[in-house]
């Protein structure tokens, strides 16, 4: 590999003061943490939401760092001696050029990738996984990045958040690359967006599931929530966009005339009349059952049987998003509905368990109220008995859901528990309070604190025949509370609740 200067880095960044003599100077490892600084790297000092990294750039001298890229803003308030350091390069909107600097020390490794970006409330975790296991069978290579962590579909690593950030993103890719990947599909989040984690990454696809309530303690409306997905499209260098035509933002960004790629209209109903069907992908004969879905499928690449294992009609729409991603690029339909066949849902998204003399389980990740809406409609799609939901809402994070999510799972459970989900630095006596406030008769409602406890009762109490949907945490095997991360697994539990079902 070649070596990596200063001057390679800064390559069309802007707004930088830097010694002129620092430019050919070699530039270690990128590092945003400085107590992970080793002797070389370059500590990046970003002045973040909770934390400055700026205050722990002598952290990172003391661990022998060998440059610091930091943020210029209100650099005045450091102090002398950090300021006259020619050490430091300082970048005005160093978080939004983070992105770039990241490609350039590994050598822009999108371009040599067709990449694909999943955004959207829900189902981006289930359509890039999709994506990612359908090209596996299909037999290309394809890195995945996302909530379920990042790395090759089938080695993945653990990452906190659903877009981890910029320099990781790059690093990923360019493993991708250097294993002789051809694809990545990445989980692309209203978040990840708003920080241009993902600015300088050149996206082959594009794709959007929905858009319903979710984030507002972060975004304030839902303008601009939508405004922060609709970046992922603004790109001249895309050539794809995929929209669910089934959500109202999606319509919106299909007239979107501010959008240069091919729109792949997707539809789990028909085309609006009078529609060009050479940009439309929809299903007709659509048959659920407990085994999955099929359906007849149409596409601009021909016609054919779509089958399966996946449950209920949100899922409907994630596989014709899926196929519309894949038909776009690969122009060949018939190959993708046999690859399609034989990928299973994700780790946490509709996870089945049970068998005749026990209920029916669902693990999923729903924490959204269009989320848990479309979960509990699926199950009564596939159950004949009660439906039980257990379900809780996350401390720290968007509050006016709470309320919401009652009243999804009051109209569509007959049996209600409330439980914990990571409640974090708030009680749960709040949490659950508010979550009260929205249904019109709590006192049918069990409230159960215990997670385990609750989704147990839940197994335990449910008869043959009833459908149980154990929501909100999905994949997940810890449980926040406090800041402390403890050992819980939704899965785990099932699988034991399941086993110690009578007979």
């Amino acid at each position: 590999m070649a070596e990596i200067t200063l001057k390679t880095i800064l390559h069309q960044v802007v707004d930088v003061r830097v010694v002129s003599e620092m430019l050919n100077q070699p530039v270690g490892p990128l590092v945003l943490d400085s107590r992970q600084i080793k002797p070389g790297d370059t500590f990046v000092a970003i002045a973040g939401f909770e934390l400055d990294g700026r205050n722990f750039i002598q952290n990172a001298f003391a661990n022998e760092a060998a440059l610091v890229v930091a943020e210029a803003k209100d650099n005045e308030l450091l102090g002398d001696a950090i300021l006259n350091d020619e050490r430091i390069v300082w970048i005005k909107d160093l978080r939004k050029q983070l992105s770039l600097i990241a490609s350039n020390y590994f050598d822009e490794p999108s371009r040599f990738l067709k990449t694909i970006g999943v955004t959207g409330t829900n189902g981006k975790t289930s359509c890039s996984y999709l994506i990612a296991k359908t090209l596996q069978n299909l037999h290309f290579e394809c890195f995945l990045l996302g909530t379920l962590g990042v790395g090759q579909s089938y080695n993945l690593i653990e990452s906190n958040n659903t877009t981890v950030d910029a320099i990781t993103i790059q690093k990923v890719l360019a493993d991708a690359v250097n294993s002789g990947a051809q694809f990545a599909s990445m989980e692309v989040s209203s978040h990840g967006l708003d920080q241009d984690r993902a600015a300088a990454v050149i996206f082959d696809t594009a794709v959007f599931t929905n858009l319903t309530h979710d984030h507002l303690d972060y975004h304030q409306t839902m303008e601009n929530y939508g405004a922060a997905k609709r970046k992922l499209f603004l790109s001249a260098e895309l050539k794809n966009a995929v929209l669910n035509m089934d959500d109202r933002f999606g319509r919106k960004l299909a007239k979107d005339e501010a959008i240069s790629a091919i729109k792949w209209l997707v539809t789990t109903k028909l085309p609006t009349s009078g529609s060009n069907l050479n940009r439309w992908v929809w299903a007709e004969e659509v048959a659920y059952s407990i085994d999955g879905i099929r359906a007849k499928v149409y596409t601009p690449w021909g016609s054919g049987v779509m089958e399966s294992p996946l449950i209920g009609q949100f899922n409907l729409s994630n596989l014709l998003l899926v196929i519309a991603t894949l038909g776009g690029v690969l122009k060949d339909l018939n190959p993708i509905l046999l690859a399609l066949k034989n990928v299973n849902s994700a780790p946490g998204r509709m996870d089945k368990f049970g068998n005749n003399n026990t209920p029916l389980v669902v693990v999923d990740y729903a924490h959204t109220p269009d989320a848990l809406e479309q979960s509990l409609i699926a199950l009564r799609e596939h159950s004949v008995g009660l439906i039980w939901c257990v379900f809780g809402c996350g401390g720290d994070r968007d509050s006016s859901k709470r309320p919401l999510m009652a009243r999804v799972a009051e109209k569509l459970a007959n049996r209600v528990i409330v439980t914990a989900d990571n409640p974090r630095t708030e009680s749960q006596e709040k949490i659950s309070q508010q979550i009260i406030d929205g249904f019109r008769k709590p006192e049918k409602v069990v409230f159960i604190n215990d997670r385990q406890q609750a989704i147990e009762t839940a197994v335990a109490k449910a008869k043959p025949g009833d459908a149980v949907l154990i929501a909100g945490k999905g994949h997940e095997d810890y449980q926040i509370i406090g800041k402390e991360k403890l050992h819980l697994s939704d899965l785990e539990i099932v699988k034991q609740a399941i086993e110690a079902y009578p007979s």
